[in-house]
């Protein structure tokens, strides 16, 4: 009820913004109390559920059970491996499992977070179809992938129903936070905040906390609200300590609020454990933020072969990362390349962003303006947009167009011209 309650808040504009719930998070329900407890319970998890696999060989559901620990552990870890195993695991189990059923709502979750979204609409379209009738959590879960699938299509009516429609089945972290973000991404960062503290009034794990915590700090981050928002990060990092993800979010904002000593600290430990080249990109900034070239380079060569390596086996989930790259070494060829094929899989804001950026980058700076026209007309809102207009229009030599741009994106983030901008990769797109 709280969580229902939450969402009546939201049509009653004006009330005073307290997040009462998010501030006074614990954590201490129930569930591993620290990071390297989560990790060794997951640790088990896929450890037990591969034993069991092979003594059901000739079943899917053990199949099945395998793939989605790794996918958990994954979820945790950012392990692209286990993510990469989980998806062939399933893949194996659809061809063993008789007509009518196998794994269709755990190969659309897969598949989903490896950003193939057609693969994903099909398996939802066959769960469906299936004869087995879904609880509430699962009816919850196909709602709320229905809502991503539409969100990063541009549809973003139909995913807010859906969305909506998930948290009054099930308000756990998928259906809050998928909420949530529909409502950042259209500049309804009040309401992003209230979903998320309705969500944190109920009883969770300190994981579940701390991803509560994480998202409410990326709110205030895209306003810019940077002592807010390290305020949400460190709490996190407080409630589920260890957190790799949380430490990042915090060595950003070390770097951006002219700290770059303390987050370079935070890098390394990162790196220590976690081979992530998003966590080496963002190290990579803060050293060439403070003339430390070479070291910045071979962090970003290091970095830019996890992600073609990765690519080469799943191309739709790191051409925004390839796309990034490509602008950042000045190669406008490449990054029309990556954007136009990650906005063919999601032509949503964010990729049709990127496509302007790429065009910019490539010398096409008015198709560049006419790409965000699409996008400020759609309601999406990112301080990305503005800055990439401002781009555009000082390629097209118009000082007027380009400030008026520069305008919107300080209207919309008082800190988005900020040299330690450049530095939050974290939570911040």
């Amino acid at each position: 009820m709280l969580v229902i309650a939450a969402l009546i808040a939201l049509t009653r504009p004006g009330e005073a913004d307290e997040f009462a719930s998010l501030s006074e998070l614990t954590g201490k329900a129930f569930g591993p109390a620290a990071f390297e407890d989560a990790l060794a319970r997951a640790d088990r998890d896929v450890r037990q559920s591969a034993e069991r696999q092979v003594l059901q060989s000739d079943g899917w559901l053990a199949s099945e059970s395998h793939a989605m620990a790794l996918h958990r552990r994954a979820q945790l870890t950012a392990d692209f491996s286990d993510l990469s195993k989980s998806y062939a695991l399933l893949k194996a189990a659809r061809s063993n499992a008789p007509d009518g059923s196998g794994p269709a709502l755990s190969s659309a979750v897969v598949s989903f977070a490896l950003h193939r979204q057609a693969e994903a609409a099909a398996h939802l379209d066959r769960r469906d179809g299936l004869a087995v009738r879904a609880s509430k959590i699962e009816q919850a879960e196909v709602l709320s992938l229905r809502g991503d699938l539409a969100l990063y299509s541009g549809d973003y009516d139909r995913a807010k129903s859906n969305f909506r429609r998930a948290l009054a089945l099930d308000s756990g972290v998928s259906s809050v936070i998928r909420l949530a973000n529909y409502y950042q991404r259209m500049g309804e960062r009040e309401a992003a905040l209230r979903v998320l503290a309705a969500g944190a009034s109920q009883d969770v794990t300190p994981r579940i906390a701390s991803l509560y915590l994480l998202y409410a700090g990326g709110v205030e981050l895209k306003r810019g609200r940077w002592d807010e928002a390290r305020d949400y990060f460190e709490k996190a990092e407080e409630i589920f300590p260890g957190y790799w993800l949380a430490s990042a979010h915090i060595a950003q904002l070390d770097g951006a609020q002219g700290n770059p000593a303390a987050g370079e600290i935070r890098y390394r430990q990162i790196l220590k454990k976690h081979e992530e080249p998003s966590v080496m990109s963002a190290y990579a900034a803060l050293l060439s933020s403070q003339g430390r070239d070479v070291e910045a380079k071979a962090l970003e060569a290091r970095a830019l072969a996890i992600f073609n390596e990765r690519a080469r086996e799943f191309p739709e989930a790191y051409a925004d990362h390839l796309l990034d790259a490509a602008i950042g070494r000045g190669d406008g060829t490449a990054a029309l390349k990556y954007a136009r094929a990650n906005h063919a899989n999601r032509p949503y804001g964010d990729a049709k962003v990127g496509v302007a950026r790429a065009l910019v980058a490539a010398g096409r700076p008015q198709e560049a303006i006419e790409m965000l026209d699409h996008v400020e007309a759609s309601g999406w809102r990112s301080t990305e947009q503005y800055m990439a207009r401002a781009d555009a229009c000082e390629a097209l030599d118009r000082g007027k167009c380009a400030r008026a741009a520069r305008r919107d994106a300080e209207r919309f983030n008082p800190k988005a011209l900020d040299p330690g901008s450049d530095l939050l990769a974290f939570g911040n797109h």
